[in-house]
């Protein structure tokens, strides 16, 4: 796994392309730390009785089931995953739409105020609203795409928060060639469903644009399967280009009864 820490970008120096070398597990497999990824204490406020593992034992779980899902989808045989499986992946996925280190930090800085407890409340009812929209879309996973996707700290895209923007698309990608898409129900394609689509040529321009939009949204890292892909890429990831794009951040809020989008 190749990578980019795009941190020194905020002391005004320099990044470079980087590779996690996987560490073999007793099983025989093998796991890479992506200790450039993490973050501690992000979802554990520390009250007077301790600390509070309660959101984070609810995201683990969640991931658990969205780890299930990647591999299926990866290894084309999403078919035999249970549905409250898909579900419980499905919102894994989706907190992936919020609880970014850098959206955190962004908050906390517009809002001086604001406490970790709050944060955390401000969590909790985020996975509460997307649960809501996760049953009003349609959900397809691609699989076999044309071209390898980029990821980032910032993995899943929502469409709605965006403030132009009236789309209610979220994407995810799920593996370097797989991708989670949900949209408004169509045709067939039923609210609250899963459908596996097989890749075709004609989605490369969309993976192409999803990778752009991958560049544009990291905050923290970013992740490709080669060396040369990122390597393609460090003349977008300047102190310049990072700021200007840096600047353009804003928050986005949403009525938690309705889910709709606030002016």
């Amino acid at each position: 796994m190749w990578y980019i820490d795009l941190r020194p970008l905020q002391k005004q120096q320099e990044v470079s392309v980087q590779r996690e070398t996987p560490e073999s597990k007793s099983n025989g497999g093998y796991r890479c730390n992506a200790n450039f990824a993490i973050h501690d204490y992000l979802y554990v406020p520390e009250g007077p009785e301790g600390r509070d593992d309660s959101l984070e034992e609810d995201f683990a779980e969640l991931e658990s089931d969205m780890v299930n899902l990647c591999r299926a989808a990866i290894n084309g045989n999403v078919h035999s995953t249970k549905p409250d499986v898909i579900k419980r992946a499905l919102m894994g996925c989706l907190s992936h739409c919020f609880r970014d280190a850098y959206g955190w930090q962004h908050i906390t800085q517009e809002s001086s105020s604001i406490t970790h407890d709050e944060l955390v409340s401000k969590a909790r009812s985020s996975l509460g609203l997307y649960e809501k929209r996760a049953s009003g879309l349609a959900w397809s996973i691609l699989w076999n795409l044309p071209v390898a996707l980029l990821t980032s700290d910032r993995p899943a895209w929502d469409l709605a928060t965006r403030r132009d923007s009236e789309h209610t698309e979220i994407f995810m990608p799920l593996g370097p060639n797989v991708m989670l898409m949900g949209r408004k129900p169509s045709g067939s394609h039923k609210a609250g469903e899963l459908y596996f689509c097989q890749g075709r040529a004609e989605h490369a321009k969309f993976c192409n644009q999803y990778n752009t939009t991958t560049v544009n949204r990291a905050r923290g890292w970013i992740v490709a399967t080669s060396e040369q892909q990122l390597h393609a890429l460090l003349p977008e990831f300047t102190t310049e280009k990072y700021e200007r794009r840096i600047s353009t951040d804003k928050q986005v809020q949403f009525n938690p009864a309705t889910g709709e989008k606030l002016p």
